[in-house]
């Protein structure tokens, strides 16, 4: 028969202590970050993740400087299209664009990258 081993006041003293600052540096962090980086108003998250860290459809304003005619709208659009996005509306004269996408398809990031590799400017409006 095996033996079990149960832990003394002083190490569950211990241990509870440092469960707490554990949780607290947690929160602490967590605190600081969304502080620190808050959401930009221009990204909308307009169907949630049905599991943390799950797929989501979001919806991004990028104001897209360079655009000077409706072929430099035709090209992000077509371009953004191509690798996957679910909608791409084009704005020439607020220069801008409102990208709606699927997070388990591509990312901003990736969506930000494109438009610069195809000649423009884009900045995720704050």
């Amino acid at each position: 028969m095996q033996e079990t081993k149960r832990l003394s006041a002083a190490q569950s003293k211990s241990l509870v202590v440092v469960l707490g600052l554990a949780i607290a540096l947690l929160a602490a962090g967590s605190i600081w970050w969304g502080l620190s980086h808050p959401t930009p108003a221009s990204l909308k998250v307009v169907t949630p993740a049905q599991t943390p860290g799950g797929p989501a459809v979001v919806q991004a304003k990028i104001t897209v400087n360079g655009m000077s005619c409706e072929g430099c709208a035709a090209s992000i659009t077509s371009s953004l299209t191509k690798m996957g996005v679910d909608s791409v509306v084009v704005s020439l004269e607020e220069r801008s664009a409102v990208v709606t996408f699927r997070t388990d398809k591509i990312s901003l990031s990736t969506i930000l990258e494109k438009i610069t590799e195809i000649g423009y400017e884009p900045k995720l409006d704050s």
